[in-house]
């Protein structure tokens, strides 16, 4: 596959995508803020997350009276907190506090006033958002010209392993173009899901596709808004933080939801000339400490119709096509089968759920219609319970 703007995958990674951040020169004595970026809150929904995120510690003393009764007294100190709507930019600052100080635990109830922050702060949460703001568009632009279509027939696909060294499995016929596991878009799929340096290769490629578009002037620039924090991010529902700039003066803190939606996401398209069928992947992107890094999203991707997630899942003993076995098989190399004589696998051959690869693997002419119970086996060497499938013998 190629990408606009993309160099070589294999060249070395010698820029960093973003600047490093230098820790903070004197933390303890930095006039520290706290907050909370919310993507359009209102004042009232500003106030209950200072509420929730920022309730002071409590400490209480307990003393006895000439009644033997015993009496809490508890005190605590307020917390400084900030909210930030990103939508309109406003910053509330508040100060949250315990009312009914000196009081019993249960008498102390937490109340929310407003404050104004200092210039100096307000300053560096707003270009704190525009940062975070840059890294998401620069980000979501290359995921959505990082998704692609990958005709099958025209790539090259070889196995590590074979199952239990039966190498009749799934050979090259030049009369049926389907006897090939190199054409068949589901074991393709499936092999670059499970296969950890696909998805190393895939990350440095996207990596050095943002890079050159700073380069070429297509993506803003990231490197000096991004330079005076920390950033981390996981994911496609954001959880993130933005930690303190180099300073004894001033420094912020920030985190933002766990529902935020963001598109940083791709699509990879499997599909074979020879039947259009297809399979597909979907990754998802994010930024953690500065560095680019991709996940799969399983249950949104799927092999044959059925998500990884649930294919891996052990729930449901899915049949497979012969390729979709030695793409297991590469993952997880100690494997086994055996020929089934159970009445009910026998019966759910021509049951509800599908082959995943359908008849993919083999010349229909030389199916001898057997019924094989494939098992994967842990790092131990034991079967890893309830994962098997059933396929046609090889």
């Amino acid at each position: 596959m190629s990408y606009k703007g993309l160099v070589n995958g294999g060249s070395a990674l010698i820029l960093s995508l973003l600047a490093s951040c230098s820790s903070v020169a004197n933390a303890a004595a930095a006039d520290h803020e706290v907050g909370y970026f919310c993507k359009n809150c209102s004042y009232q929904e500003a106030v209950e997350l200072a509420k929730q995120n920022a309730v002071p510690n409590m400490s209480c003393r307990i003393s006895s009276t000439p009644m033997e009764d015993y009496v809490e007294t508890c005190y605590s100190q307020p917390k400084r907190y900030y909210v930030l709507n990103e939508t309109n930019r406003r910053l509330n600052g508040f100060t949250v506090k315990h009312s009914n100080q000196g009081k019993m635990r249960h008498e102390l109830q937490v109340v929310v006033e407003r404050r104004n922050l200092s210039r100096d702060h307000t300053t560096l949460i707003l270009e704190a958002l525009d940062a975070k703001q840059l890294l998401a568009r620069n980000l979501a632009k290359a995921a959505g010209e990082f998704s692609d279509v990958i005709d099958t027939s025209s790539r090259s696909a070889k196995s590590s392993y074979t199952l239990n060294n039966i190498k009749t499995v799934a050979k090259a016929s030049g009369s049926d173009p389907k006897a090939n596991c190199a054409n068949d878009p589901h074991s393709q799929a499936l092999s670059d899901a499970l296969n950890p340096f696909y998805a190393d290769g895939l990350t440095r490629q996207l990596k050095d596709h943002i890079r050159q578009g700073i380069r070429s002037g297509e993506y803003e620039n990231q490197e000096e808004a991004l330079s005076k924090f920390n950033f981390g991010l996981t994911g496609l529902n954001v959880s993130a933080s933005i930690n303190r700039r180099t300073g004894p003066d001033v420094a912020i803190s920030a985190s933002w939801g766990m529902k935020e939606k963001s598109s940083t996401y791709f699509d990879h398209e499997y599909i074979s000339v020879h039947d259009h069928s297809t399979s597909s992947l979907r990754w998802l992107a994010s930024v953690e400490g500065g560095e680019v890094k991709l996940s799969l999203s399983q249950f949104n991707s799927f092999v044959g119709g059925i998500s990884v997630g649930k294919l891996l899942g052990g729930s449901t003993k899915f049949k497979i096509s012969l390729c979709v076995a030695r793409a297991l098989a590469d993952a997880f190399p100690a494997n086994t089968f055996e020929k089934t004589t159970k009445h009910e696998d026998i019966m759910n051959w021509t049951g509800p759920y599908p082959i995943i690869g359908n008849d993919w693997g083999r010349p229909e002419q030389s199916d001898r219609g057997w019924i094989c119970e494939y098992f994967f086996k842990n790092h131990t060497g034991a079967k890893i319970a309830g994962f098997s499938f059933l396929g046609r013998c090889p």
